[in-house]
């Protein structure tokens, strides 16, 4: 089902549910079917320069830490 307990159930449908979580209101788009609508609010994260070798342009298949203890 959904994760949610039967009060906040209640609370959501008479519409006196205050303070929702994020993790709340997540699992009740995912069980309305509208989950996949949110991807649309958050915007394309640009890729990040770490991830290309300034030398040679090409993409770092992973990336390796230069710190050492």
């Amino acid at each position: 089902m959904t994760g949610l307990s039967i009060s906040t159930i209640k609370r959501i449908d008479a519409g006196t549910l205050e303070n929702i979580t994020i993790e709340t209101l997540l699992k009740i788009l995912r069980v309305a079917g509208a989950l996949e609508g949110v991807s649309s609010l958050v915007p394309e994260l640009p890729e990040s320069p770490y991830l290309t070798d300034e030398k040679t342009g090409k993409k770092h298949k992973y990336c390796k830490s230069s710190y050492k203890a």
